[in-house]
């Protein structure tokens, strides 16, 4: 069927593959739109990105504006009467044997005990393809931000051991992707300092006294990370990202440290989209070579050459041969 005619945000439609009835929306990327911005935008994180990034199969690489993305949510479902946790599970996740997720998901202790009419909550499918170096609780952390769900992974896709190229099922039980269709999207609203050289608006004493508030809570998330605690300080930074109480110099260190996070979930499409805006708010911010993790360092100097060509002005033409 085809979307040519289709406005920017549409009807539910049915997951493709037979797993899962999720709802699902199509957003057109506009100008200056990012993964992160439209995932914050529908599911209230930006980190959830990925989820954005897995349903439509996207690398990081390709152009986004004007492309139509699928923004896929779970869902609910009805008990009626004669169902199973077991048929639910091979009817709506393509194996009985993963009734054990929605189990897990929804607090039910014993399966046999299904009441009618109860409602439960019910995931919307990603795919992840393996790499060399992924881990079970690698995947894990980058879909959930947390590496507690490795056995159910593991148990989900029968995976005792992980090969390249091998395709991963992930199941996503998220309360915060129920009701898309009632979402209402707002626009990304601009950053509060460019490169330009012009100069910062008046912070008004109101704003000032929330960055002044919030100062506390970013040099935590930072000093966590530092120490190796990356899920709790990746969620405080999250935090902070979305309560928007970050200002000033303080938002170049939230996003160097949002973008350190993403490369620790593997997110490097993510990264990149936080490095821009670190050098959006500071076209000077530079790595240390030894103490920077080589992962973290070639992602930056990727997003930084691409950086400063594009602002490097291009070079005068030629002069004309005259004619003799």
């Amino acid at each position: 069927m085809s979307h040519a005619r289709l406005p920017i945000v549409v009807l539910a439609i049915l997951a493709a593959a037979g797993l899962g009835r999720a709802a699902e929306i199509t957003h057109k990327v506009g100008d200056n739109e990012t993964l992160e911005t439209v995932a914050k935008n529908y599911y209230g994180a930006s980190w959830k990105a990925v989820y954005i990034q897995g349903r439509n199969g996207l690398t990081g690489k390709e152009t986004l504006v004007g492309r139509r993305v699928v923004i896929p949510g779970s869902w609910m479902y009805t008990v009626r009467r004669g169902d199973s946790l077991t048929n639910l599970a091979k009817k709506f996740m393509g194996d009985q044997a993963r009734y054990t997720a929605i189990m897990r998901f929804n607090n039910i202790k014993d399966a046999a005990e299904l009441e009618i009419g109860r409602e439960l909550l019910m995931p919307f499918h990603l795919t992840h393809t393996v790499t060399a170096s992924d881990t079970l609780a690698q995947v894990s952390r980058r879909y959930y931000r947390t590496t507690k769900y490795a056995s159910l992974l593991k148990e989900y896709n029968d995976a005792d051991t992980l090969k390249p190229g091998q395709r991963l099922q992930v199941p996503v039980f998220d309360p915060a992707t129920l009701d898309l269709r009632k979402r209402r999207y707002n626009a990304p609203i601009a950053s509060s300092s460019t490169s330009s050289g012009e100069p910062e608006p008046v912070v008004s004493p109101a704003l000032e006294a929330v960055g002044i508030e919030a100062r506390p809570r970013l040099d935590a998330a930072i000093a966590a990370y530092v120490e190796g605690n990356y899920e709790d300080a990746c969620t405080a930074l999250d935090n902070l990202l979305e309560e928007n109480k970050v200002i000033g110099a303080d938002r170049t260190l939230l996003f160097k440290h949002l973008g350190f996070c993403a490369i620790a979930y593997g997110d490097q499409n993510g990264a990149r989209d936080y490095f821009r805006k670190w050098l959006e708010l500071d076209s000077k911010a530079s790595l240390d070579p030894i103490l920077t993790s080589p992962k973290i360092l070639a992602v930056f100097y990727e997003v930084s050459k691409e950086t400063h060509t594009a602002d490097k002005p291009s070079p005068p033409p030629a002069p004309e041969t005259p004619t003799p």
